[in-house]
């Protein structure tokens, strides 16, 4: 290696001398010269390295470096070329190799997993026989522990907190313990392993967390209470993404139990351009599992509530409103590059997006499972309710899609719009949609593959097609689109569907025109029936003077089972068809405690009201009296039918 080196002196303040001189360093003279680090951590010879506590059943992988400072190469002579000797040799296991040999002031790197098989410690050593002439072979120590799951806890304003409500002062004994509690969710993830337990108590926690790919559970005190959920808060404050899964998380992940809000978005690039997702939620690359949660008032782009990428997420029981996409898609959820989204009981409502999707929108080969969700009061200039476009599998199935809107440059699909997506609806209600354009339900453009079975299409308002629209050529794409509709109550039927020529609307013969008799339409879904009628508001069954159309009236293919007795055997029409919600029947087909639907009342059926004896849900089939728990009301029931078969 060469360099410059330029001398000057001013002795003498009237005359300046300048010279340079070109100097040659050669370090082929220095030996080979082996270092370890981990991270930016030196590990010298002789010295040791700690793994962190892994809970029994999991294992930690650690990368090290190995480094060669000396001038010339070093050759790594083991066999293998990194060794684990000592008693707990088997549990510390070299899973990547260095190459050999490293050259001059060069690197490579290695691997070491833990896994241990008890809850102990276990100490091991590590040896490197090389062509360092100092330090041959180069050694150091290996200490693990093992210990069972632990639970770590959150207080903002714990009695032992010399600063409630001010992270920057904290308990000074504070270890995550009941009486000595973190006072930031980070600080706890950052103390757990895979399957411990983060429990927080009710609080506002002014922070943005990341999951760090550990797979635990982060929970408030009661997830099902959704009082102490909306006292959980986790408030950004307008910077950056509430909440962060970006390290490969898996379903084991849970975060259940908390007010999500005010998040701003993490900046990434989308297009190749730099944009912000994920304002309450940014998912990537991960699968994590989300329930219990509400998810409010947060904004990006893409993704005002939550941002999904290369992300198997399962969203469970929660509510998102008021998320805004500011420039794209997804106010509520957007879903993109490949991901696969499970979203099951949940609530989206008055989120809005300025381009598509104000509740849900899924893109680029996306796959969405979308099952008992109530979907409205959702604005968007296209797909007010759900924007599905460029995607892979799509389902709705059992959900609500009313009084979403379309309004703006393009106004199509009030409740749903459909753009080079194949989609199956099955058992969803359509209601009070619209679009400043066409499609006040539904409007479908280069898509062949749009099903629609058991589905009420009724108050949905657009100038063309109130009900569906399929478009022929669209964003100078022309493509023969197909829809099918089938068993399904249509209002204003065939008239309210409009297809361009080239296009084709299967209308089957089994749609009818019926008003479908809802509890209370715009609000309230279920189906007038004298046989019986689940009313949420007074958590009761009811019955009422006239029953609707719509019951026993669905596919006969569909499964009806998940219906309580009296159900016909066929599954309803509508967004509760098919669920223990369903309006119950005038038939009398079937027997009220044959339970696994059989023909016959047994053992089996017996079993089936034990597992659930005592439980007071009275949703639950083996509730055969409709009302408080299941008890020897219902056995004596039961008794009567003993062996009874249809």
């Amino acid at each position: 290696t060469q360099c410059l080196v330029r001398v000057t002196s001013t002795a003498d303040a009237a005359y300046t001398d300048v010279s340079d001189a070109v100097f040659t360093i050669d370090g082929s003279g220095i030996p080979a010269d082996i270092h370890v680090r981990q991270d930016a951590v030196n590990i010298p010879s002789g010295g040791g390295f700690g793994f962190d506590r892994v809970n029994l059943g999991f294992y930690r992988d650690v990368e090290f470096a190995l480094d060669n400072l000396g001038g010339v190469n070093l050759n790594l002579t083991g066999s293998p070329r990194v060794q684990v000797i000592g008693a707990d040799a088997a549990n510390f296991v070299v899973t990547a190799q260095p190459a050999t040999p490293i050259g001059s002031m060069e690197s490579e790197t290695f691997t070491i997993r833990f896994t241990p098989a008890a809850v102990r410690s276990y100490l091991a050593t590590v040896q490197i026989a090389s062509s360092d002439p100092g330090e041959n072979p180069y050694t150091f120590t290996l200490k693990g522990k093992c210990s069972l799951p632990l639970t770590f806890y959150v207080d903002d304003d714990a009695p032992s907190d010399p600063g409630p409500d001010n992270p920057g002062l904290s308990d000074p004994l504070e270890d995550g313990s009941s009486d000595h509690p973190f006072d930031m969710i980070q600080e706890a993830i950052n103390a757990a392993f895979h399957d411990d337990t983060v429990i927080v108590r009710v609080g506002t926690y002014n922070e943005n967390i990341d999951l760090l790919g550990k797979n635990i559970t982060v929970e408030s005190t009661n997830p099902l209470n959704w009082t102490t959920v909306n006292n959980t808060r986790i408030d950004a404050k307008g910077v950056g993404s509430v909440v962060t899964f970006a390290s490969g998380e898996t379903s084991q992940c849970i975060l259940s139990g908390f007010n999500i809000r005010n998040g701003g978005g993490t900046e990434i690039d989308i297009y190749s351009l730099p944009t912000v997702a994920g304002g309450g939620i940014f998912a990537e690359n991960s699968n994590p599992t989300i329930a219990n949660c509400i998810i409010a008032y947060n904004i990006a782009e893409f993704g005002g509530g939550l941002y999904a990428s290369n992300a198997n997420v399962d969203l469970l029981n929660c509510h998102l409103y008021r998320n805004r996409a500011t420039n794209y898609h997804g106010g509520g959820l957007y879903l993109t590059n490949t991901s696969n989204v499970s979203i099951d009981a949940c609530k989206l409502y008055t989120n809005t997006a300025v381009s598509a999707g104000g509740g849900i929108a899924i893109q680029v080969g996306s796959n969405a499972k979308v099952n008992d969700c109530d979907i409205y009061l959702n604005t968007a200039d296209s797909g007010g309710g759900v924007f599905v476009a460029n995607s892979g599998k799509t389902s709705l199935t059992h959900c609500r899609i009313f009084n979403n809107s379309a309004s703006g440059r393009t106004s199509k699909g009030g409740g749903l719009k459909l753009w080079g997506a194949p989609v199956r609806v099955n058992n969803c209600t359509f209601y009070g949609n619209s679009a400043a354009i066409e499609g006040g339900a539904v409007q479908c453009a280069y898509t062949d593959e749009a099903l629609f079975n058991s589905c009420i299409f009724w108050n949905n308002t657009a100038p063309a097609g109130p009900n569906v629209y399929l478009r022929y050529t669209e964003s100078s794409t022309s493509y023969a689109s197909v829809m099918t509709i089938k068993y399904s109550d249509v209002m204003d039927g065939l008239a309210s569907c409009v297809e361009d020529v080239g296009c084709t609307l299967n209308y089957d013969r089994s749609n009818f025109d019926k008003d479908p008799l809802f509890a209370n339409p715009g609000t309230d879904f279920h189906l007038l029936s004298k046989a019986g009628r689940w009313s949420p508001s007074l958590n009761a069954w009811v019955t009422d003077a006239s029953t609707s159309v719509c019951i026993d009236a669905g596919d006969p293919t569909l499964n009806w089972t998940a219906e309580l007795w009296p159900h016909g055997k066929r599954i309803n029409v509508g967004g509760y068809g098919g669920t223990p919600q369903a309006s119950m029947s005038p038939s009398s087909v079937g027997l009220l405690c044959d339970f696994d639907n059989d023909g016959l009342v047994e053992i089996d059926d017996l079993r089936r009201m034990a597992d659930v004896w005592l439980e007071a849900d009275l949703l639950l089939e083996e509730n055969t009296t409709r009302s408080g728990r299941v008890d020897l009301a219902d056995f004596s029931l039961c008794s009567g039918q003993w062996l009874l078969t249809e």
